[in-house]
């Protein structure tokens, strides 16, 4: 991982969102700085040193600083303010991860979060992302903070004064290897070989009471014969088999231990993109299952809505024969009242007719005269006096009145 941007916030002399970009292609990174505040300092006090103390606090935190700066955390929050943060991102090109810390008065103030490809890594308490941060960095949690802090010097800090001490004449070549080696970080080899020799020297010693005992057989198989001799050859050839087969053993061993730490590394990658799956699995469950409830009740609706339409045309099909058979009544029904109708019709025109000439007879009746002479029965009709059957007329006014009694009746 190489550093790619840092934000400061509040920290130090930094005001707010102050922003450093760094080179990812670059293999280190030179810090100078102006002072225009006291020229005369030249770069001192210009800020320099406090950017990788950032970096710094942000990757290992409280208690891995007040051991690297010997000064309380709470001096890093920039004078006058509550609170500061930073937040650090760092990629190796394939991943990316963003860490995020803040240091405070207030509770809230003081948080640690942690990104890893855009997924959140923080856990349960903040010493359990500092763990999980430490592990994705591949930082040994059996390193102490004060191999930590060395290393971190080691790599880190070359000021203008190391730079000024090791072009001066007076440096000697053992002091410019000294700074070369602080520079680089080579004392890790210095002590690696340290511990080289010193394992040499162990085994020499081992081997030196080995070579003793190996003179002292030589000097007892020149005692014997060659026949013994030869035996005593085999036993130290299968005693080297048996070392030879040891050391095989031994680097499979090795190897297996290799393997196992590619696996682990393997299997937490795994891990994180497992991780990473089952949260948009989960999420995309949650879709589905919301969609799935939708759909349920929108289905048992429909259910409800076609068994109503069921019911609906079953009493269709049941009031069908009736709607028919009621059809059929009303036609009847339509021809019988034309029938009466047209009997009504022809009722009210012979009622008519009946009545005209009821009135016509009555008035033939009421208007008749009695001849003095002959005593009969005398009418005008077209001015002229005619004779009537008065008797006659009475029978059919009787026979009329009856028609128009039948008719009604």
């Amino acid at each position: 991982m190489r550093l790619k941007e840092l934000i400061i916030n509040n920290l130090y002399r930094y005001g707010i969102g102050v922003q450093h970009i760094f080179n990812e292609e670059d293999d280190k990174t030179l810090i100078s700085g102006i002072n225009n505040d006291e020229p005369g300092c030249d770069s001192n006090g210009s800020g320099k040193s406090s950017i990788p103390n950032i970096v710094f606090w942000t990757i290992f935190g409280n208690s891995f600083t007040e051991n690297f700066q010997k000064e309380n955390t709470d001096e890093i929050v920039r004078r006058g303010e509550e609170n500061g943060s930073a937040k650090l991102t760092l990629s190796n090109g394939k991943n990316t991860m963003v860490i995020y810390r803040g240091k405070g008065k207030k509770a809230s103030h003081n948080f640690l979060e942690l990104k890893y490809n855009d997924n959140n890594i923080n856990v349960t308490t903040p010493t359990k992302t500092q763990e999980e941060l430490l592990r994705l960095l591949n930082i040994s949690p059996a390193l102490k903070p004060k191999d930590i802090i060395t290393d971190f010097l080691n790599t880190t800090y070359f000021s203008t004064a190391t730079v000024k001490g090791f072009i001066a004449k007076e440096t000697k070549s053992k002091e410019r290897f000294e700074i070369i080696e602080r520079f680089l970080s080579l004392k890790t080899y210095s002590m690696a070989s340290d511990l080289a020799k010193e394992r040499k020297k162990e085994t020499l010693n081992k081997i030196e009471g080995t070579l003793e005992e190996i003179a002292n057989k030589e000097n007892e198989l020149s005692k014997h014969n060659e026949e013994e001799y030869k035996r005593s050859i085999e036993s130290i050839n299968e005693e080297i088999k048996k070392s030879e087969l040891q050391i095989e053993s031994i680097q499979k061993d090795i190897n297996s231990e290799k393997e196992r730490n590619d696996l682990s590394i393997k299997i937490q990658n795994l891990e994180s993109q497992i991780k990473s799956k089952k949260s948009a699995t989960e999420s995309h469950y949650k879709t589905l299952k919301s969609t799935y409830d939708q759909n349920s009740a929108s289905i048992n609706q429909l259910k409800i809505d076609l068994q109503k339409y069921n019911d609906l045309n079953k009493k269709i099909l049941e009031i069908n024969p009736k709607f028919e058979q009621a059809k059929k009544s009303v036609n009847d029904l339509t021809k019988r009242k034309e029938e009466v109708n047209n009997k009504i019709i022809d009722t009210a025109k012979k009622e008519s007719q009946s009545s005209i000439e009821i009135k016509n007879i009555k008035s033939q009746v009421a208007n008749h005269l009695k001849c003095p002479t002959c005593n009969s029965s005398l009418m005008i009709h077209n001015n002229v006096l005619e004779n009537i059957d008065i008797d006659m007329l009475t029978n059919l006014l009787v026979e009329k009145e009856k028609v128009i009694q039948d008719i009604y009746n």
